[in-house]
């Protein structure tokens, strides 16, 4: 039985030989392997190119928050300034009108 066998693989790998299918198999996994890296590379290159898209937005982004920020602070401090004229006017009317004449 061991004959046969060994005398089956001889002749497989014989004819592996003859036709060089398992060259091309190399070859193929091999190509395979190249494409594989090169579009993972592409990937990368894409991921790279968002990531800083991503980082400008986040700049925009930050940009946006402080003038919010400063804006908010302003119209707090417009709304104090209005209601301590709103206090001066009152206290005025009071003062030209009192009650009494009402």
């Amino acid at each position: 039985m061991a004959a046969e066998e060994e005398k089956f693989m001889n002749e497989v790998q014989d004819f592996n030989n003859n036709y060089g299918i398992m060259v091309n198999r190399k070859d193929l996994l091999r190509e395979r392997a190249k494409t594989e890296t090169q579009s993972l590379q592409e990937e990368a290159v894409v991921l790279g190119r968002e990531i800083e898209t991503l980082r400008a937005e986040n700049i925009h982004l930050n940009t946006l928050q402080r003038q919010k920020n400063m804006f908010q602070r302003k119209l707090s401090d417009f709304q104090e300034t209005l209601r301590e004229r709103y206090e001066d006017l009152f206290s005025v009317y009071q003062i030209v009108l009192p009650r009494n004449s009402i």
